[in-house]
């Protein structure tokens, strides 16, 4: 009961969307029982200061729902045409063809997976800092997320990403999460009468990664196919830091670290200390992340036969220049129905996820519609048949197609 109670306090404390949404229905429920039941003199002469207190603290609540709502687009714009004004170097906007249909998205190139060799250079000691501006109004900064479930940790930075001689070398440092969600993820976030993109990323062209001056995590996107062609598609709660009920690419995180095994007498060790390489960087994330995300249990993860390719890195232009990886993984011995049980055992554990649910969809109906939607069919997982939705999307999901849909072994993998 004690860890029930606590539950519930950390639930009312925190800055959840449905929060609010109780709160609201309670607010209202708890004024007409009390009106309800007040004597008729007392409700003459309380009514109208009553019903005006009542109407005020639910338009408050409705006004934080609202704001809540429409809270991405006020950090991090997601207005293409806008961005096509500030930036004019024709290279940023691609067209995002998928089965007749298509998209246009601002996003800039870096590398293409294919052609080169890569090396990793990592410096763990090497740590970010905010630029002043940013660092003097942190506390303002951060009120961009005040309707998102917020949390600090240790993030890998790309510092810098050189192409010489056929070979690309990734250069690496760490940074944190706060200062992702103060710099990248609050890029056109209105205070002071001015907005970070203004001031550091104001165009015609982004800085490059070596120049910028924002915290620039590495964000990985994968795009994950079942052993039929069936592709995941994971659908963000309401209470995500960014893409609230959004669909995303199947993996769609920050870059982690290697889970270190704890053995005894041993002294704890800070994940962020360790050097990264290049078999994680491109292999061993996109593995972790199958548990992590997409809740494949880490036993079965260990008996898939995977087919991983990384395909592309470039700069998210909505988030300032963000640097994203994108890649494209075949799962050859995973079926839907083993993956319907895996979603139910993790259902029913009652464990807490930042997705809604992940949908088991046919690529080959996947196709771009009006106002920044997106339709496909997806398998019921109750009677496994295909049922038709419509959903907003990320733009990095779209960037991700975009790299997918010029490869020669796509046919390959969504069949």
């Amino acid at each position: 009961m004690k860890h029930l109670l606590a539950k519930i306090v950390i639930f009312f404390k925190s800055r959840s969307f449905l929060k609010y949404i109780i709160l609201l229905i309670i607010y209202a429920l708890g004024f007409s029982v009390a009106l309800i039941n007040l004597a008729e003199d007392v409700q003459s002469n309380v009514l109208g200061t009553a019903v005006g207190l009542a109407v005020s603290g639910i338009f408050l609540y409705f006004a934080k729902i609202c704001l809540s709502y429409i809270e991405d687009i006020t950090k991090v714009t997601d207005d293409t045409n806008l961005l096509k004004r500030i930036y004019t170097d024709d290279g940023y906007l691609k067209k995002v063809e998928i089965n007749g249909s298509y998209c246009e998205v601002m996003y800039n190139e870096v590398v293409d997976g294919d052609n080169y060799e890569f090396i990793v250079k990592d410096f763990p000691e090497k740590v970010y800092s905010l630029p002043s501006f940013a660092e003097e109004n942190l506390v303002d900064l951060l009120k961009a997320h005040d309707s998102s479930y917020i949390t600090n940790a240790d993030t890998v930075r790309l510092d810098d990403a050189v192409i010489e001689d056929g070979k690309c070398t990734f250069y690496l440092s760490r940074s944190n999460y706060f200062n992702h969600l103060v710099t990248n993820r609050a890029v056109d976030y209105l205070f002071e009468g001015t907005t970070l993109r203004t001031i550091y990323e104001y165009g015609p062209t982004l800085s490059s990664l070596a120049e910028s001056k924002f915290s620039n995590h590495v964000g990985i996107n994968g795009l994950v196919f079942l052993q039929d062609g069936t592709m995941l598609i994971p659908r963000r709660k309401a209470g995500a830091t960014f893409s609230k009920n959004q669909i995303t690419s199947s993996i769609a995180t920050k870059l982690d670290f290697p889970k270190l095994e704890k053995k005894e007498c041993e002294k704890p060790v800070n994940p962020a200390k360790q050097i990264l390489t290049k078999e994680f960087l491109l292999k061993g994330n996109i593995i972790d992340s199958l548990t992590a995300r997409l809740k494949i249990p880490k036993e079965v993860v260990k008996t898939l036969d995977l087919e991983i390719r990384f395909i592309g890195l470039g700069q998210n232009v909505y988030e300032g220049g963000k640097p994203q990886m994108y890649f494209a993984v075949k799962i050859k011995n995973l079926d839907r129905n083993k993956y319907y049980e895996f979603q139910k055992k993790y259902a029913q554990a009652g464990k807490l996820d930042i997705d809604k649910c992940t949908y088991l969809a046919d690529y080959k109906s996947i196709k771009f519609v009006k106002f920044d939607k997106i339709s496909f069919k997806y398998y019921n997982y109750k009677t496994d048949k295909k049922k038709k939705i419509t959903l907003g999307y990320e733009k990095s999901f779209a960037c991700n197609i975009w790299h997918f849909e010029r490869r020669d072994y796509k046919n390959q993998m969504i069949n």
